[in-house]
């Protein structure tokens, strides 16, 4: 009994002895490594938990670079050296999307990467939402950090953007570091053609990094950059001044450090050697959409471009304005429920004719918007899809066409209305069960005074022989009732308006007026566009001056009087 004792008592020794030498060993480690010695914390400062905290963050940290290394490693390109002196290339795309910008993500995918048969490409997400869904579709995605705004879009120059697009600067820093090639382009860019031999047959052999010029300075949206000591500083000299101000942007960080750098090496100009991507090939939004009218598809189809590579669509503020701009060029390869697809919904097509002989002090504005706010009303009062018109920005003696995103800012109607893009019926995701047919059989309908009015209008330039031109008296504002008879019998898919111009209608419920009405007042409308800051106004009711229009009514005889937009 005694001896089990002294045994007991000898391992209970031996145990707390080593128990206070693992102790005092892990103090002594704390002490040395975080400096908490004789120290008064405040909430200012670093607590203790929070420097074991940051210990083991780094060491997460740091397997987090490997992953992604390995991820990258995964996908990218082998580009063989072509002389003895020369090394491989391992040659990556990557792309930065969160759950806010999916969709533009799914877009660049199906539209260029998929396209073109592009497979050295890695989508790195932020948040995990992004990256899974990606990941569903058996698209690449490196889950790469968490971020409070992922599932939120942020409009161009404001601080939650840049906090978002800074994390690229990070995400390129690793892959430098790990000795490969990155080509980082932005989700909103289109490569209308494949750039992939140009950029590995040209700019590879000839740049250590090449920008696209965005208009008056570098790109960081589009750019390709080779593993170099340069390289790596200049994006560490973005990283630090992003680091103390967070309204600063990558773009602006890389502007900013191209011309430190610059500064530094003054003596040694050859060290920031920096290309510009051939203007004609890779073009900014600025460049492409209005430098050029690209803004509607041509006739055969095509771009009117076809030495473009790259497009990148910027110069516009919001994620909706680049969507409704990529679906009005036909660059929309996305038909999230259904938005193209679907065989069940029904539309309503107007034009917006060019007036030839317009009436004194006619207002392209004024008349255009009202005929809109009209074209809305009619495909509320017959339950379908209103198709966007073409408007007329230069007055009513151009015959120049321009979008909805020139003069109403997308993003707020997307709040209040559906509706479909103008080029919505030329996009090959529309079933021929929808875009082959051509009007209903009671009427193609317009509000126009003379047949020579509407010469310069698609719709029914070829069918002057079916025109009844009407004069109708009876109604200052056509009632919803007299709508509904008009358009009972036709149940087409399209049912086609030449032209709203000077027509207004009432619905028959007061709680419907005003429930259309607000969702109007609730529209800004710029004086500019949605391209730059500018004045902002309300758009409602225009002030209307009395007169009297013909109607031309396919085979209809129903009298209406109209008031005429001042």
């Amino acid at each position: 009994m005694l001896i089990c004792t002294r045994k007991f008592l000898s391992y209970k020794i031996l145990y707390f002895g080593a128990l206070t030498l693992l102790c005092i060993t892990l103090l002594d480690y704390v002490n040395e490594n975080f400096d908490v010695s004789n120290k008064q914390f405040s909430e200012d400062d670093y607590s203790y938990s929070s420097q074991i905290k940051s210990f083991y963050s780094k060491h997460h940290e740091k397997e987090n670079d490997n992953a992604f290394i390995k991820a990258i490693s995964k996908y990218a390109k082998t580009i063989p050296k072509k002389f003895d002196n020369e090394t491989d290339q391992r040659f990556i795309i990557l792309a930065l999307t969160d759950n806010a910008f999916f969709d533009m993500a799914l877009n660049l995918y199906l539209t260029s990467f998929q396209k073109f048969g592009i497979t050295n490409f890695l989508f790195v997400g932020v948040g995990k939402i992004a990256c899974q869904n990606l990941l569903n579709l058996n698209i690449q995605c490196y889950y790469f950090t968490e971020a409070s705004n992922s599932n939120e879009s942020m409009a161009y120059g404001s601080r939650q953007f840049a906090l978002k697009v800074n994390i690229r600067t990070d995400m390129i820093i690793e892959a430098l570091k790990a000795n490969y090639v990155v080509l980082h382009t932005d989700v909103d860019v289109m490569f209308l053609n494949n750039p992939m031999p140009y950029i590995e047959q040209q700019i590879l052999k000839n740049s250590n990094m090449a920008v696209l010029w965005d208009y008056h300075e570098y790109n960081s949206g589009f750019l390709v950059i080779k593993p170099s000591k340069f390289s790596i500083e200049l994006y560490m000299t973005m990283q630090e001044i992003t680091n103390k101000s967070d309204s600063l942007d990558d773009q602006k960080a890389l502007n900013m450090a191209i011309k430190s750098l610059r500064t530094k090496y003054k003596d040694n100009p050859e060290i920031v050697q920096i290309g510009i991507l051939e203007k004609s090939k890779f073009l900014s939004g600025k460049n492409y959409f209005e430098e050029v009218d690209r803004n509607f598809p041509t006739q055969n189809g095509s771009n009117n471009c076809p030495s473009c590579l790259v497009m990148h669509n910027n110069w516009i503020k919001t994620m909706d304005a680049k969507v409704y701009r990529f679906k009005e060029a036909l660059l929309w390869a996305v038909d999230k429920d259904r938005y193209y697809s679907d065989e069940k919904r029904k539309y309503l097509l107007y034009n917006n004719p060019f007036l030839n002989n317009p009436p004194n002090n006619y207002s392209t504005d004024k008349a255009e918007l009202n005929a809109l706010k009209t074209g809305f009303a009619l495909a509320q009062m017959l339950n379908r899809t209103l198709i966007i018109p073409r408007f007329h920005c230069h007055g009513p003696k151009n015959p120049y066409e321009c979008s909805i995103i020139h003069w109403i800012y997308v993003k707020e109607l997307n709040k209040q209305f559906s509706y479909r893009e103008n080029s919505f019926l030329l996009n090959p995701l529309v079933p021929k069960s929808i875009r082959k047919i051509r009007g209903c059989s009671e009427p193609i309908w317009t509000f126009i005074e003379t047949n020579t009015s509407l010469g310069i209008n698609d719709l029914i330039q070829n069918s002057y022989s079916k025109i009844v031109s009407i004069d109708l008296k009876n109604y200052t504002k056509v009632p919803e009732k007299v709508i509904l008879k008009i358009f009972s019998n036709c149940d087409d898919k399209v049912l086609y308006v030449a032209s709203l111009l000077g027509v207004e209608v009432v619905f028959d419920s007061a709680n419907e007026k005003d429930k259309y009405l607000s969702f109007f007042y609730k529209l800004k409308l710029s004086q500019e566009n949605q391209f730059k800051t500018a004045k902002e106004l309300e758009m409602g009711i225009e002030p209307r001056a009395k007169g009297q229009l013909s109607i031309a009514i396919y085979g209809l005889a129903y009298p209406v009087a109209t008031d005429l937009a001042a």
